[in-house]
């Protein structure tokens, strides 16, 4: 790549991309498959459905183009394209097996195609007998841009201000929060951290009285429990 000028480089396509600058795009990944019960055959034990969709309920249509599912090679036509949103597939079937779902870009974007595997989970217990609860598996990525062109930063812009069509499985969508899950972590963090100082003096204390086979945690174990740059 070479300088266009001092906000700008020069793509390997000729186009102009921003200097140093990223965009983070966020996704979720899912399915939910549900028992058919006293419906279901040999083959056909649930009705499942695979999504795209982004966490903040915006329109990935500003950005996607289309989504490719491919399905275990058992399904007639296994690739299967959708090219509008919500991007969402229904299918029948009795096992589970990994997706591939292949993200297209508008072409303006002028970025290739992105590949993400997926889980089809069915939510069988040990025994394999399904739930009677639909079954969301559900798994958020941050996808990275570097150095984006003008037009996708412009596409991210207007899928944040149109909200995304209704999908059919949007009753069992979970919550994605990054920032409040990462408080959550964080107070579960001093919650151990403070649990583990009380098993330490504890376990000094019984050192101390002399009780056979009793040490006290060393200094190199709290470190690798609790890094410093975490």
């Amino acid at each position: 790549w070479r300088m266009a000028d001092k906000l700008h480089v020069i793509g390997p396509k000729g186009e102009k991309r921003l200097k140093g600058a990223s965009i983070s795009f966020p996704i979720v990944l899912g399915t939910v498959a549900i028992s058919l019960g006293k419906k279901a055959t040999e083959t056909a034990t649930h009705s499942w459905t695979v999504y795209a969709r982004s966490p903040q309920d915006q329109n990935l249509g500003a950005v996607v183009k289309k989504v490719t599912f491919k399905l275990h090679e058992s399904f007639p036509t296994p690739f299967r394209d959708v090219k509008a949103p919500p991007f969402e597939l229904q299918e029948t079937g009795w096992g589970e097996f990994d997706l591939l779902i292949e993200l297209h870009f508008h072409d303006d974007v002028q970025e290739p195609p992105l590949e993400l595997l997926h889980s089809l989970r069915l939510g069988l217990d040990v025994h394999g007998n399904p739930q009677r609860r639909p079954y969301v598996h559900e798994i958020y990525h941050e996808i990275v841009f570097w150095e984006p062109t003008a037009e996708l930063a412009n596409r991210v812009k207007l899928a944040q201000s149109n909200p995304a069509p209704v999908s059919s499985v949007a009753q069992y969508f979970g919550r994605f929060d990054p920032d409040a899950d990462y408080q959550l972590v964080q107070a579960g963090r001093k919650r151990l951290a403070k649990h583990y100082a009380m098993l330490k003096a504890k376990l000094a204390t019984m050192e101390q009285d002399g009780l056979p086979g009793v040490r006290a945690p060393t200094m190199d174990r709290e470190a690798s429990l609790f890094p410093s740059n975490a």
